[in-house]
């Protein structure tokens, strides 16, 4: 059987030219994307000063943070005002002697709403005994993640970069469009969950596939550098969920609609972006390549050389890749793999660890 060698065909067609050059462009808007679902939760889940809501003091719904009751109704610490305790009422009157020495716990919460109108945390009463929600919610994020990687990259192998893609992107939209649908209360808690959750899988799903493409369209030569220039955009990305906020977009609904819809603006890259060479070569879909790599060879201006083109003509009935298919075992045979896949399994976990640790506390770093 004749083996065709993909790096040798991009020689001829052209490693890096204005065809791969005008899809990683393409590329660098679902790699912004992406990261926009990330860094957006130091936004949309702030917590902002808080106090207790005192019955006796505060009309129904008040929404002045700071009032003259607090002086008598709040206990203060060295830190300042407690954020989850009050001093216990008496005799139903708000006065200085009707709050004697003994503390009790918030029912429920006045904020400060001088930075953002409205927050995610303070929609669900995220705070003190609460405070688990936040944490875990954003907990819940990354365990999608983790289990859209694994989906998303099997279904990649199996159906291709392309359509996964367009399915990540509306995971992507959908879980960031979620919690508009609903007046979110701390009932409804787990709606907001399930959008995070939701997130975290098209997420990865899309950086993941989109990473891939930007590797597998250009020559080997070229990898490495790809693979550095695909994270640009995605650090962009975080920057301009910052220049949205601080320009003026601070209802966390908004802002999460905002970042989130776009996505699905991106389905039309169906019709602009081709399959991954790489994957249809591997799939035996030698025509389906064929076609990929003469479109590609036209726009760079190259010819395909006669030795290259001759097995590019040929009908092949099964994958030209002979070794059969790789499995999950294989990560861990023989010794060699074993070892370089322990080190890169350590190294991501110290990698993920450091960069999503500073990420989730980005917001009350000083």
């Amino acid at each position: 059987m004749t083996v065709l060698d993909y790096d040798r065909i991009l020689e001829d067609v052209g490693e890096c030219g204005f065809w791969q050059k005008r899809l990683f462009f393409l590329l660098c808007f679902p790699s912004a994307l992406s990261s926009m679902a990330v860094f957006m939760y130091e936004f949309i889940a702030y917590t902002p000063p808080h106090r207790c809501y005192v019955p006796q003091c505060d009309q129904e719904n008040s929404e002045i943070f700071i009032k003259n009751h607090t002086n008598f109704s709040i206990p203060k610490d060295q830190n300042g005002p407690s954020l989850c305790q009050m001093y216990q009422n008496e005799d139903q009157l708000c006065t200085s002697e009707s709050f004697g020495g003994v503390f009790e716990d918030c029912q429920s919460w006045v904020y400060d709403h001088t930075l953002f109108p409205d927050t995610a945390v303070v929609a669900m009463d995220m705070v003190c005994k609460g405070e688990w929600k936040k944490s875990t919610a954003q907990s819940v994020y990354m365990a999608g993640m983790l289990i859209g990687s694994f989906t998303f990259g099997w279904i990649a192998d199996q159906v291709g970069r392309k359509p996964t893609l367009m399915v990540s992107l509306v995971f992507l939209s959908f879980g960031g469009s979620l919690p508009s649908f609903f007046d979110l209360t701390p009932e409804l808690y787990y709606i907001f969950v399930i959008s995070r959750f939701i997130s975290g899988v098209g997420h990865v799903g899309t950086f993941m596939v989109t990473v891939s493409l930007a590797l597998e369209y250009v020559g080997a030569e070229y990898r490495a550098t790809f693979g550095i220039l695909i994270e640009i955009p995605f650090a962009l990305g975080g920057t301009i969920v910052g220049l949205l906020s601080w320009a003026g977009m601070r209802d966390w609904r908004e802002l999460m609609l905002l970042v989130s819809v776009p996505n699905l603006l991106l389905l039309v890259y169906w019709f602009y972006l081709p399959e991954s060479p790489r994957w249809l070569l591997s799939m035996g879909r030698v025509k389906e390549f064929n076609g990929v790599l003469s479109k590609a060879a036209e726009v760079n201006n190259r010819q395909i050389q006669a030795s290259t083109s001759q097995p590019l003509n040929q009908d092949f009935d099964n994958p030209p890749d002979s070794g059969g298919k790789a499995t999950f075992v294989d990560l861990f045979k023989p010794r060699i793999i074993l070892g370089r896949s322990i080190c890169l399994f350590v190294n991501w976990c110290v990698t993920i660890l450091c960069y999503f640790g500073l990420t989730s506390i980005a917001s009350v770093l000083t």
